[in-house]
């Protein structure tokens, strides 16, 4: 009788166990896919939140036709139409309009991504085009910001007669490496996963 009962705890307990694991392995992989929505909705959010913030600055500057940029702070009555003319307005205002067509396509992007990691094909051609999409709108933003910007603005401090301007050193290297590291992660991150993809169909071909 002893014998029985300890054979029926250890069956029960057994059986138990066994129904706990089915379970868990049913219910972590609604989790897991819950908590991966969630962190990309997240990521989503902030992205849009940024762009907000960031782009009716531009926009504004746009439509007043001013300028925002580091020799603002040197003139009074700002940078815009009203005391530039020529080389030195277009060439600011070029800059300006590539920094928000640079935001507007990044957005578009990282939706395009969130989406396609939503849909679960990380592996996926899209995920890789979109990668070096934003790593591309990151390297015209710079170009537009630091490269054009920086030449508009030697221009207009000439017109104005800004003379100590010419004095001033170029743009701190830790500036330039904020977009260069950025760039550089967006393309290893593509590679990584251009390769996991192939690693992928390489798989799905051996199954």
């Amino acid at each position: 009788m002893l014998i029985a009962n300890r054979y029926y705890r250890i069956t029960t307990t057994s059986i138990v166990d066994k129904i706990s694991a089915e379970g868990t392995t049913m219910t972590d992989p609604a989790k897991k896919a819950k908590k991966e929505r969630s962190d990309i909705g997240a990521a989503i959010f902030i992205a849009a939140l940024t762009i907000a913030l960031i782009l009716p600055n531009y926009a504004r500057d746009v439509f007043d036709g001013t300028f925002h940029t580091a020799l603002s702070a040197a003139v009074p009555e700002g940078l815009g139409a009203h005391n530039l003319d020529g080389g030195a307005y277009w060439m600011l205002m070029t800059a300006l309009i590539l920094k928000i067509v640079a935001i507007f396509a990044a957005a578009g992007f990282i939706f395009s991504l969130a989406r396609t990691m939503q849909q679960g094909k990380l592996f996926d051609p899209r995920s890789t085009r979109s990668l070096n999409g934003l790593a591309v709108c990151i390297f015209v933003w710079a170009i537009a910001r630091f490269g054009i910007e920086g030449m508009g603005n030697n221009w207009a401090a000439n017109d104005l007669g800004i003379d100590w301007w010419a004095n001033q050193t170029g743009t701190p290297l830790a500036e330039l490496a904020i977009p260069y590291i950025a760039v550089c992660v967006l393309i290893l991150f593509s590679v990584a996963i251009k390769r996991g993809s192939a690693l992928e169909e390489d798989v799905d071909g051996l199954v």
